[in-house]
């Protein structure tokens, strides 16, 4: 109960500031009517009460300290105090923000490219069930026959998919331009679980027969780039390797494919291939390994079972295609980075980079506690001061704390600022090759939430420290 009035005193403060007036006042009243009736005149009376109760304040701080309530007042005057000190030294606070400015804001800005490149799953539906599938030896790529048994005759996924990266000429109106694609199965889409932002997407049924799936799937940039944002682009024509082909919706906002880094700006039916490719047929041939494989697991299953059901598949066909597939051996990887192969080193390098990152941070705190330790010297005769006049040691070192907090939250603030800055440079940068690499970080709310902390426990005690003669107190 006594909890629940504290709480409700805390969140109603002007009701319980005024309860409190009405309070002191009905016990001055009560006490001076009492006077009265001892004789007394009732201007006498009303100073004679108001010695006895002392000063309001000293009673509403005894009523806001047996509620509980001290601490905001406390902590708005640490505040208000720290901030003067702040402005008292500018040189020192100008620094001390831009030591934690440096390391907060590069290690913001390193996290935010691993969390983009490793932790930020996929656009997609229910992506922890979606597996890549590659050899056991690494490799990622299957021949297109061996694709479509997986697809046809495995028993733990609802879809298998099939997509490899391709490039050919568009043309729309003007001069054809080299132009990056996903040749994808008509499963791709609705194994990621992905709706068009316009139009619709090729399904199964549109990608049967080689030549006859003459379709492409624009992606959303491509869409706002080479369209203008067109909302009638469904259904009209362009040409690709010199053939029209049919324009049939838009991908959404934020989805580039099933690669982290690769941003495409079509989807084309895999059975154009022979049109896409020209002069490269491989969709009949076992013997080439170009079709990327994923799969969406059923409700139940977990990977080792998948990977043990598609190696039961791999057996039959190292024995009816021994020189294909004597051998073949499946697992199931993340999906992201065309297997492990190039995910482990990008992991292990970004991890190594947060890391270093880790140090500038740590050597910025170091940097930080030298200079605020040279300036507790200047305060020893203040400190020794309030010590001398009352103020306890809890106080002081509350007040200590506040103030090192204080330049953590701006320093924090400001490097906050400043990776969220180098986010959209970064962003905005295509690397110099012929090849749509973009790593896109923008900030969420793991990037905020990795900022808070790293700021606040740049706020820690920090060894700052003052003597008053007798006793040396440590914050």
């Amino acid at each position: 109960m006594l909890r629940f009035l504290q709480w409700r005193s805390l969140f109603r403060r002007n009701k319980f500031e005024g309860e409190m007036a009405d309070e002191f006042a009905f016990h001055i009243q009560g006490r001076i009517d009492d006077l009265i009736r001892n004789g007394l005149s009732p201007q006498e009376a009303a100073r004679r009460a108001r010695l006895e109760f002392g000063g309001k304040e000293r009673y509403r701080e005894e009523c806001r300290e047996s509620h509980r309530l001290h601490w905001p007042d406390e902590l708005g005057r640490n505040i208000r105090y720290s901030l003067r000190n702040i402005r008292k030294t500018p040189s020192f606070s100008l620094a001390a923000v831009a030591s934690l400015a440096l390391g907060i804001g590069v290690n913001t800005f390193v996290f935010s490219v691993f969390d983009s490149l490793v932790l930020r799953p996929l656009p997609i539906k229910e992506p922890a069930r979606v597996a890549f599938v590659e050899t056991a030896s690494g490799m990622n790529a299957f021949s297109f026959p061996d694709y479509k048994e997986f697809r046809d005759r495995n028993k733990a996924f609802d879809g298998v998919a099939g997509y490899r990266i391709s490039v050919m000429n568009f043309e729309r109106g003007g001069e054809p331009s080299r132009m990056w694609c996903y040749l994808a199965t008509g499963n791709y889409f609705d194994v990621l679980g992905v709706k068009p932002a316009l139009g619709r997407f090729f399904h199964q049924a549109d990608d049967v027969r080689p030549g006859a799936s003459a379709y492409v799937v624009l992606s959303y940039e491509s869409w706002q780039g080479r369209f203008g944002g067109d909302w009638s682009v469904a259904g009209k024509s362009v040409r690709i390797n010199g053939r029209p082909y049919t324009v049939m919706g838009v991908t959404p906002q934020g989805f580039h494919g099933t690669e982290t880094f690769y941003w495409p700006e079509v989807w084309i039916p895999m059975m154009m291939e022979p049109q896409v490719e020209v002069g490269n047929p491989w969709l009949d041939i076992r013997s080439t390994w170009n079709t990327m494989m994923l799969g969406r697991l059923r409700p139940g299953i977990n990977r080792t079972q998948a990977a043990e059901d598609l190696n039961r598949i791999a057996d039959d066909l190292a024995r009816q295609y021994p020189r294909e597939d004597k051998g073949l051996r499946l697992r199931l990887a993340e999906l992201g980075f065309m297997g492990s192969n190039l995910r482990q080193p990008i992991e292990a390098f970004t991890g190594g980079v947060l890391l270093l990152a880790s140090l500038v941070l740590l050597t910025a705190c170091s940097n930080l506690a030298g200079l605020m330790l040279a300036r507790l010297s200047d305060r020893q005769k203040e400190l020794a001061i309030r010590v001398s006049i009352g103020a306890s040691r809890l106080r002081i070192v509350g007040q200590l704390l506040t103030e090192s907090l204080v330049l953590a939250i701006l320093g924090g603030a400001a490097g906050c600022a400043t990776a969220i800055a180098a986010c959209k440079l970064l962003s905005g940068w295509h690397a110099p090759v012929d090849f749509p690499v973009l790593i896109v970080a923008t900030p969420d709310w793991r990037l905020m939430a990795f900022a808070i902390a790293i700021t606040i426990g740049t706020g820690r005690p920090n060894g700052d420290r003052f003597t008053d003669g007798h006793a040396t107190i440590t914050k």
